[in-house]
């Protein structure tokens, strides 16, 4: 009985199931809150925190691996701070025109890499990149010599085969040539037959010559040639561009004694050459600096160097006498001095980059990412501009090496292109 009654006395206090589980199923909606769509703020701040985290990660990223390139890869290069002038504006002589766009580009796919011209009665000869010397007569092309021996048309055997460069007739029939790698020779274009003046294991001062560029000759019979590099060859020209260093000279040969030496040791890339009027001096392009200097080899001032013209609006390869009593100079990568912020002129203002960039790549790579131009200017022998001939577009003609002037026709040439160009003065107009 008492059982019962305490069993009676705890039956009420007990719920029935079907209630308990109805309470606790209740309970969690209770206890939920209604969930809120995410605003535009809150998107902006989850993007906003992507794009931190992102750029945090990118900056780490690249830090590093320039981190590890300035630490543990050895310097190619030791550039040097060049802070180039602020170019000159392209307004009177330098105002753009199309004229270079009325260019008929000959022999295309035929000659490639036509650095310099000589022309002897109407003929005109030229080097290419393999290592020959050729003849253009009535329209068509032959081999007159080649300096070195075979595997021939392939960079790396530039050094084995030859690579032509400076041209100069010194005499009729035979040609003075400029092997950028082999030496300098005289040709005889009616035979075939030259002779190795100056060998590539000559040095003066002891240093050797690595990169005969062009040649000239002086009334008193002195030979005179650039050599661009002590350092670098040819085919290793963007290192010369990137470093921007004095490891060039100008020298001069005299057959006769077999005597050499330079008069200009610390030279930024001395390139093309030019005699002026009765041999009274000489001409040569400073690539890296944007200049032509004179030194005089008569008078007063013989033995004297100053400026001829500086602050060109490109890299100034070849220059050449004009038909006026003047000077065309042939200007390499003219786009890498243009815009409001010239890439080559920023990048002469922080070796470091330079440095960093000849350590992963040849810089000559870069040079494809220059916006392209084509331009070549006339000067007068005080070294003032008179005019200028354009592409702007770079689709005709970009780079230019040297310009032959034959009077009615101007003849240009690239050391990287595939064609001869040819501008008809009388039907090029302004």
């Amino acid at each position: 009985m008492e059982s019962e009654s305490s069993l009676r006395q705890r039956k009420p206090d007990q719920k029935p199931d079907n209630e308990e589980t109805k309470s606790q199923s209740d309970s969690p909606k209770k206890r939920r809150r209604k969930l809120k769509p995410p605003t535009i703020v809150d998107r902006s701040c989850s993007l906003l925190k992507f794009v931190i985290y992102t750029v945090m990660f990118g900056v780490f990223f690249v830090g590093s691996i320039t981190l590890f390139i300035a630490l543990v890869i050895p310097d190619k290069i030791h550039a040097t701070t060049f802070n180039a002038p602020t170019p000159r504006p392209f307004t009177g002589a330098l105002a753009p025109n199309t004229r270079l766009q009325d260019v008929e580009r000959l022999f295309e796919g035929q000659v490639s890499g036509a650095e310099s011209f000589a022309m002897q009665k109407g003929v005109i000869y030229t080097g290419t990149h393999d290592g020959k010397i050729i003849r253009i007569k009535d329209g068509k092309i032959s081999t007159v010599a080649t300096f070195g021996n075979k595997p021939c048309g392939l960079e790396e055997n530039e050094h084995i085969c030859g690579r032509p460069l400076g041209l100069k007739f010194e005499s009729e029939n035979q040609l003075l040539v400029a092997d950028a790698y082999l030496g300098i020779f005289r040709l005889n274009v009616k035979t075939g037959k030259f002779k190795h003046l100056v060998e590539n294991d000559r040095s003066a001062k002891g240093v050797y010559f690595k990169f005969f560029n062009d040649i000239v000759k002086g009334s008193d019979r002195t030979i005179f040639f650039t050599d661009s590099s002590h350092k670098w060859q040819r085919r290793e020209f963007g290192y010369i561009i990137m470093e921007n260093e004095n490891c060039g000279r100008v020298s001069w040969f005299d057959e006769k004694t077999n005597q050499m030496d330079s008069f200009l040791n610390k030279a930024y890339f001395p390139n093309g050459m030019a005699i002026g009027p009765d041999g009274e001096y000489l001409l040569f392009c400073e690539t890296t600096r944007f200049r032509v200097h004179k030194y005089y080899l008569k008078g007063e001032k013989a033995g004297q160097t100053e400026t001829f013209i500086s602050n060109l609006p490109g890299f100034p390869d070849n220059i050449s006498p004009s038909s006026s009593g003047g000077f065309w100079i042939g200007l390499a990568y003219p786009g890498a001095r243009s815009g409001s912020m010239p890439v080559i002129d920023f990048l002469y203002q922080h070796p470091w980059i330079r440095n960093m960039i000849a350590k992963v790549i040849d810089p000559r790579t870069l040079f494809r990412f220059i916006p392209k131009y084509g331009l070549i200017i006339e000067v007068n022998q005080k070294g003032e501009i008179v005019q200028s001939l354009h592409d702007p577009t770079g689709e005709v003609v970009s780079s230019v090496s040297e310009v032959l002037d034959t009077g009615n026709e101007l003849y240009l040439g690239s050391f990287g292109g595939n064609y001869i160009g040819r501008l008809n003065l009388r039907k090029s107009k302004n």
